[in-house]
C-alpha cells in the first residue's frame, strides 16, 4: 500500500514540488531504511525544468542518506544535473564533451555552492567521465591541481582524522584518505577508519578503502 502510495506521489501532476519532497521522503523513512532506492529521484529531477531547483532537490536527497550516486542514470546525471550547469557559462560551446579543466572545475564549483558535498560532486562528475576518457583526464587534472595547491601536514592531517572518525563523518575521511593516503595512520587509528566505514559508508567507498588498503 505504501508503494502504491508512493508511485502516486511520484506520478501525480497536481503537486508542488516541494509538497512531493516532503511526502516521498516520509514514505523512503519506512520504505527504504538502507537507502537503496536512490532512483526513487529521478521522477522528481525529471519534473523540474531549472537545474536550480533539481539540485535542491538532490540536496535533499543526499540529506537523506542517500550517498550512492554512482546508480543514477549516466545520461539522466548529464542532461538534467551537469549539460545545465556546464550552458550557464555561456562560451564557445555548450558541448559538456569539449569542455576544458577549467570548465569542468566550475561543474564541480556550481555544485559546491549548492551543498553538494565534493565527494559526492565527483561521484557525479565521475559518472560522466568515465564513460568519456578525455573528460575523465581533464577532471583528474582539476584533482592533481587542488591537491598540490591545498597541501595538507601530516600532523594537520591526523588531527583532522581523528576528529572527523569521532564525528562519524565518514564522508570527510573518505576525503582526506584520498588525499593523503594511508602511510601516516597508526594500526588503532585504522581500526577506527575501518570500524566507521563497516557502520556507515555506501557499498562503493567501502570497497575503494579497500582498493586502497590492497594497493598500500
Amino acid at each position: 500500500l505504501l508503494e502504491r502510495i508512493l508511485f502516486c506521489i511520484l506520478t501525480y501532476r497536481f503537486c508542488s514540488t516541494e509538497k512531493r519532497l516532503l511526502v516521498t521522503l516520509e514514505l523512503l523513512e519506512v520504505l527504504d531504511p538502507m537507502r537503496t532506492k536512490i532512483h526513487t529521484i529521478l521522477p522528481l529531477l525529471v519534473r523540474e525544468s531549472d537545474v536550480h531547483e533539481r539540485l535542491s532537490v538532490l540536496t535533499k536527497f543526499l540529506e537523506a542518506g542517500y550517498k550512492d550516486v554512482h546508480y543514477l542514470n549516466y545520461g539522466i546525471v548529464r542532461s538534467l544535473l551537469l549539460q545545465p550547469l556546464f550552458e550557464i557559462d555561456g562560451g564557445s560551446t555548450t558541448d559538456l564533451s569539449k569542455a576544458d579543466t577549467e570548465q569542468l572545475s566550475r561543474v564541480i564549483d556550481r555544485l559546491l555552492d549548492h551543498n553538494v558535498p565534493e565527494d559526492i560532486a565527483h561521484k557525479l562528475m565521475d559518472s560522466v567521465t568515465a564513460r568519456e576518457s578525455h573528460l575523465n583526464g581533464r577532471l583528474k587534472k582539476r584533482t592533481a591541481s587542488k591537491n598540490q595547491s591545498e597541501p595538507v601536514n601530516d600532523a594537520l592531517f591526523l588531527d583532522l582524522l581523528t576528529k572527523h572518525v569521532s564525528a562519524k563523518n565518514v564522508d570527510e575521511v573518505h576525503e582526506l584518505l584520498r588525499t593523503k593516503g594511508l602511510q601516516n595512520i597508526s594500526r588503532q587509528i585504522f581500526e577506527s577508519v575501518l570500524q566507521l566505514y563497516l557502520d556507515t559508508a555506501d557499498w562503493n567507498t567501502l570497497m575503494e578503502l579497500i582498493q586502497w588498503v590492497l594497493a598500500f
